[in-house]
């Protein structure tokens, strides 16, 4: 899987992730390249990405709550994580909120602007 993560959707992405975690099984190599491949759809969604590569609200909860899950701290995909949720606020439903706020609360990841913007859309 790691060689052809960097073909992967933001759903294939997320779904492994939740895989990996659902079975508590952390491989750190492919944990990183997750992170690494989710950073890369984060930081080009808003250019040119093509819907089936961006980040959905059920995608970025899931994918949190899978980094969570095996407290895999990656700062760089968390920090982007945040700042992709905080501009799609608007978009997510209730469970989504609260499993991205669980998530943040269960790996200790504080983000002010993503924590104002769940309390505002709560």
């Amino acid at each position: 899987a790691i060689f052809k993560i960097c073909d992967f959707s933001s759903q294939s992405l997320a779904n492994t992730a939740w895989s990996c975690a659902s079975l508590v099984y952390v491989h750190v190599p492919l944990m990183e390249a997750l992170a690494s491949q989710a950073r890369a759809l984060l930081d080009s969604q808003g250019r040119k990405s093509t819907p089936s590569r961006s980040f959905q609200p059920q995608h970025l909860a899931g994918t949190a709550w899978a980094f969570a899950i095996l407290k895999f701290r990656n700062e760089p995909l968390w920090d982007a994580l945040a700042s992709a949720s905080v501009k799609t606020m608007g978009a997510f439903k209730a469970g989504e909120l609260a499993g991205l706020a669980w998530s943040c609360a269960k790996i200790g990841f504080l983000h002010q602007p993503l924590m104002d913007a769940i309390a505002a859309a709560a």
